[in-house]
Protein backbone atom coordinates (compact mmCIF):
# COMPACT_ATOMS: atom_id res chain seq x y z
CA UNK A 1 0.00 0.00 0.00
CA UNK A 2 1.43 3.38 -0.61
CA UNK A 3 0.81 6.11 1.68
CA UNK A 4 0.77 9.50 0.12
CA UNK A 5 1.25 12.30 2.89
CA UNK A 6 0.13 9.38 5.55
CA UNK A 7 -3.05 8.59 3.44
CA UNK A 8 -3.54 5.06 2.20
CA UNK A 9 -3.75 5.48 -2.02
CA UNK A 10 -5.29 2.96 -4.05
CA UNK A 11 -2.43 0.68 -5.38
CA UNK A 12 -1.07 -2.05 -7.64
CA UNK A 13 1.52 -4.37 -6.95
CA UNK A 14 3.06 -5.33 -10.22
CA UNK A 15 6.41 -6.76 -8.90
CA UNK A 16 8.37 -6.92 -5.57
CA UNK A 17 10.43 -3.65 -6.66
CA UNK A 18 7.67 -2.34 -8.42
CA UNK A 19 3.85 -0.55 -7.62
CA UNK A 20 1.43 1.64 -9.15
CA UNK A 21 -1.02 4.05 -7.04
CA UNK A 22 -3.86 6.23 -7.79
CA UNK A 23 -2.91 9.83 -6.74
CA UNK A 24 -6.35 12.29 -7.03
CA UNK A 25 -5.34 15.40 -9.24
CA UNK A 26 -6.49 17.18 -6.08
CA UNK A 27 -3.21 15.92 -4.21
CA UNK A 28 -0.79 17.20 -7.31
CA UNK A 29 -2.96 20.62 -7.69
CA UNK A 30 -0.56 22.70 -6.12
CA UNK A 31 3.45 23.18 -5.96
CA UNK A 32 5.15 21.81 -3.02
CA UNK A 33 6.38 18.93 -1.45
CA UNK A 34 4.75 15.45 -0.87
CA UNK A 35 6.02 12.62 1.07
CA UNK A 36 5.46 9.28 -0.01
CA UNK A 37 6.06 5.73 1.92
CA UNK A 38 5.16 2.25 1.17
CA UNK A 39 2.96 0.02 3.62
CA UNK A 40 3.57 -3.88 3.71
CA UNK A 41 -0.03 -4.57 4.58
CA UNK A 42 1.53 -8.19 5.49
CA UNK A 43 3.49 -7.40 8.00
CA UNK A 44 2.81 -3.63 9.40
CA UNK A 45 6.56 -2.26 7.99
CA UNK A 46 6.69 1.06 6.52
CA UNK A 47 9.19 2.41 4.76
CA UNK A 48 11.24 5.37 5.50
CA UNK A 49 9.17 8.07 3.43
CA UNK A 50 10.77 10.08 0.53
CA UNK A 51 9.87 13.84 -0.49
CA UNK A 52 9.00 14.31 -3.73
CA UNK A 53 9.04 17.75 -4.96
CA UNK A 54 5.49 18.72 -6.94
CA UNK A 55 6.34 21.41 -9.49
CA UNK A 56 2.66 22.80 -11.39
CA UNK A 57 2.34 23.85 -15.15
CA UNK A 58 0.35 26.20 -16.21
CA UNK A 59 -2.20 25.07 -18.87
CA UNK A 60 -1.63 24.89 -22.62
CA UNK A 61 -3.02 28.53 -24.01
CA UNK A 62 -4.08 28.00 -27.70
CA UNK A 63 -4.71 30.94 -29.77
CA UNK A 64 -5.40 31.32 -33.60
CA UNK A 65 -4.42 34.00 -35.31
CA UNK A 66 -6.01 35.28 -38.51
CA UNK A 67 -4.31 37.63 -41.29
CA UNK A 68 -5.80 39.06 -44.65
CA UNK A 69 -5.36 41.17 -47.15
CA UNK A 70 -6.44 44.55 -46.90
CA UNK A 71 -9.23 46.07 -48.25
CA UNK A 72 -10.59 49.37 -50.33
CA UNK A 73 -8.88 52.49 -49.41
CA UNK A 74 -12.16 53.57 -48.16
CA UNK A 75 -12.07 50.74 -45.84
CA UNK A 76 -12.19 52.10 -42.50
CA UNK A 77 -11.93 48.48 -40.55
CA UNK A 78 -12.50 44.74 -40.07
CA UNK A 79 -15.12 42.95 -37.77
CA UNK A 80 -13.81 39.29 -37.17
CA UNK A 81 -16.74 36.44 -37.03
CA UNK A 82 -16.27 33.03 -35.62
CA UNK A 83 -18.92 30.03 -35.38
CA UNK A 84 -18.71 25.94 -34.89
CA UNK A 85 -20.37 25.43 -37.44
CA UNK A 86 -19.61 25.68 -40.98
CA UNK A 87 -21.18 27.81 -42.87
CA UNK A 88 -22.34 29.80 -39.86
CA UNK A 89 -24.24 31.18 -37.82
CA UNK A 90 -21.09 33.43 -36.97
CA UNK A 91 -20.82 35.38 -33.78
CA UNK A 92 -18.94 38.76 -33.69
CA UNK A 93 -15.93 38.47 -31.61
CA UNK A 94 -13.71 41.97 -31.59
CA UNK A 95 -15.39 44.74 -29.67
CA UNK A 96 -14.22 47.52 -31.48
CA UNK A 97 -13.82 47.60 -35.70
CA UNK A 98 -10.12 46.36 -36.27
CA UNK A 99 -8.06 48.77 -38.27
CA UNK A 100 -5.14 46.13 -38.69
CA UNK A 101 -5.36 42.99 -40.73
CA UNK A 102 -4.94 40.56 -38.56
CA UNK A 103 -6.31 39.16 -35.00
CA UNK A 104 -5.40 36.92 -32.52
CA UNK A 105 -8.38 34.79 -30.94
CA UNK A 106 -7.40 33.73 -27.64
CA UNK A 107 -10.27 31.90 -26.51
CA UNK A 108 -10.06 28.97 -28.49
CA UNK A 109 -10.62 25.60 -26.45
CA UNK A 110 -8.26 22.52 -27.16
CA UNK A 111 -10.05 20.40 -29.08
CA UNK A 112 -12.48 22.25 -30.49
CA UNK A 113 -13.20 23.29 -34.20
CA UNK A 114 -14.00 26.91 -35.67
CA UNK A 115 -15.17 28.37 -38.66
CA UNK A 116 -13.82 32.34 -39.29
CA UNK A 117 -14.99 34.95 -41.63
CA UNK A 118 -13.45 38.65 -41.67
CA UNK A 119 -15.76 41.57 -43.26
CA UNK A 120 -14.57 44.75 -43.97
CA UNK A 121 -16.50 48.57 -42.77
CA UNK A 122 -16.55 51.43 -44.94
CA UNK A 123 -16.31 55.28 -43.37
CA UNK A 124 -19.87 55.24 -44.12
CA UNK A 125 -20.31 52.58 -41.66
CA UNK A 126 -21.60 50.08 -44.25
CA UNK A 127 -20.57 46.49 -44.04
CA UNK A 128 -19.31 44.11 -46.63
CA UNK A 129 -20.49 40.55 -47.08
CA UNK A 130 -18.08 37.51 -45.43
CA UNK A 131 -15.17 36.43 -46.16
CA UNK A 132 -14.38 32.94 -47.34
CA UNK A 133 -14.57 30.88 -43.71
CA UNK A 134 -11.47 29.56 -42.58
CA UNK A 135 -11.43 26.50 -40.60
CA UNK A 136 -8.99 26.05 -37.39
CA UNK A 137 -8.74 22.86 -35.41
CA UNK A 138 -7.27 23.30 -32.50
CA UNK A 139 -5.17 20.58 -30.75
CA UNK A 140 -5.47 18.49 -27.68
CA UNK A 141 -3.96 19.63 -25.22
Amino acid sequence: MVLWNGSQRATQILSATQAVATIAAADVATAGTAMVSVLDTSTGLKSSPVGFTIAVSQPVQHTVTLTWQAGSPNTAGYNVYRGTVSGGPYARINIALQAATSYVDNTVQAGDTYFYAVTSVDSNGMESAFSNQVTAVIPTP
